[in-house]
């Protein structure tokens, strides 16, 4: 619920969020004289810079990271697949 009729409010629709379809920021009375256009460039500079893990894990972890982490395991999982199938290919020449 929202309260107070004074508040400058500014709502992304656009979170580029795979969790949150839509934020609402509430802007500092010392900064509502600021163009919309800034405003809403720094809503989305903050927005992008938020980090969400259902399980609380990585919260601090940037999207590079995560995405680097994420490559990380994916050469992992197929050199793990790989060494198995020549493991097994050599088991059956033997």
């Amino acid at each position: 619920m929202l309260r107070g009729t004074n508040k400058s409010i500014i709502e992304l629709s656009e979170t580029e969020n795979r969790y949150f379809e839509r934020a609402l920021l509430f802007v500092k009375p010392e900064f509502v004289n600021l163009s919309p256009e800034r405003l809403n460039r720094e809503a989305k500079r903050m927005i992008g810079s938020l980090t969400f893990s259902p399980m609380g894990l990585g919260r601090s972890m940037s999207a590079r990271r995560r995405a680097a982490q994420k490559r990380r395991r994916k050469i992992l999982l197929i050199s793990g697949i790989v060494l198995l199938c020549i493991a097994f290919a050599i088991s059956k020449i033997v």
